[in-house]
């Protein structure tokens, strides 16, 4: 029996009820007991973002944060945890459990980004020395050689037209894909089941497929797009007294999909680049996607990688804590998507 409201308007009272649970949810008791079990465990939450855009403008994809909105999000983590370098919530893995009395300190927290995206140079210094934070970018090395944005980041591109549209991708596989919402949250469902499909395809076809994406797609109107920054940038930031620099492969390939040679290749050829760029070989690389084995993870040991992190929970951790894998740990993925209560949610492991 309908309720009377249509799709429309029953999409958005589901919306409505679900902000209104978030909301209930994250203004409660929860964020603060997580945060002291956090601290009594002597653990540490490490996030991770991509790129950031200027608050009113695009690219609408979950991976582009608003200016806005991280701002916002240091300042939680400032007020209420303890943001630090990511050296130092690393040394949590070797830590002895803590036994102290009284009260936990504040839990530790650090901040990282993935892929080297240019927006990072624009918007994360000021930032980070307005807040008095630090940072850890983690750089994947071939789109800075070249200059040519990656695979995902050309179709995120591409698919930024205002009004709906369907592209016939039946010849690469992936079937017909419509997109039906306008640029934004509404819209990147779609988006991120492409991405997905594009993913599960061999590196050779994914290329390919992804080419035909942006040939297909309808044209967007002009504003910022994801793309890599520039060398100099990269040797800036390099620079920068509050942010390091770690490694994210070369070609940004999905580790456990490729072969052990090939996976050390890019993992090498990524970490010697950024020696030669910036005067000093990175401790710390990110798995690309987040997919590790434990093979690579033995790879990436081998050459020279202190740590490596994955990219949301591993093995039934969402907090960087004693236990967890040094090089396969867990990290809290944040997007353009999420609100500020959303946020407190996801530091809360929810």
């Amino acid at each position: 029996m309908s309720d009377g409201l249509g799709p429309r308007r029953g999409g958005a009272a589901r919306a409505l009820v679900r902000r209104a649970g978030i909301a209930a949810l994250a203004r409660g008791p929860l964020p603060a007991l997580a945060r002291r079990r956090a601290a009594r465990r002597g653990a540490a939450a490490v996030l991770c973002w991509h790129a950031i855009g200027p608050d009113g403008a695009g690219p609408e994809a979950w991976t582009v944060s608003r200016l806005g909105d991280l701002r916002a999000q240091f300042a939680e983590l400032a007020r209420r945890w303890e943001v630090v370098p990511l050296d130092e919530a690393l040394a949590l893995l070797d830590a002895p459990p803590r036994r102290l009395p009284g009260p936990p300190p504040r839990p530790l927290a650090a901040l990282t980004f993935d892929d080297g995206d240019a927006s990072l140079h624009a918007f994360l210094p000021a930032l980070l020395d307005d807040l008095g934070l630090c940072a850890t970018i983690f750089v994947a090395t071939a789109q800075i050689e070249t200059g040519r944005p990656f695979w995902f980041d050309r179709v995120m591109n591409a698919l930024l037209a205002p009004a709906p549209f369907t592209l016939d991708l039946r010849a690469q596989g992936l079937g017909l894909r419509r997109f039906d919402a306008p640029p934004g949250a509404g819209r990147w469902p779609a988006i991120s089941a492409l991405l997905e499909a594009l993913k599960a395809l061999p590196p050779d076809r994914r290329e390919e497929a992804a080419a035909s994406v942006v040939a297909l797609a309808p044209p967007a109107p002009p504003g910022p797009r994801l793309g890599p920054m520039s060398l100099a940038q990269l040797r800036e930031l390099a620079a920068h007294p509050r942010i390091a620099i770690g490694a994210h492969s070369h070609g940004h390939e999905l580790m456990d999909r490729i072969a052990p040679e090939a996976a050390r290749a890019s993992i090498a050829r990524s970490r010697a680049l950024l020696a030669q760029w910036t005067g000093r070989a990175p401790a710390h690389f990110a798995w690309p996607n987040g997919n590790w084995s434990d093979e690579v993870g033995r790879i990436a040991a081998q050459e020279g990688f202190a740590s490596a992190a994955a990219l949301g929970p591993a093995e039934g951790r969402f907090l960087l804590e004693r236990g967890a894998r040094r090089h396969a740990y867990p990290r809290i993925a944040v997007g353009r998507y999420d609100s500020l209560d959303r946020f407190r949610l996801r530091l809360a492991g929810l």
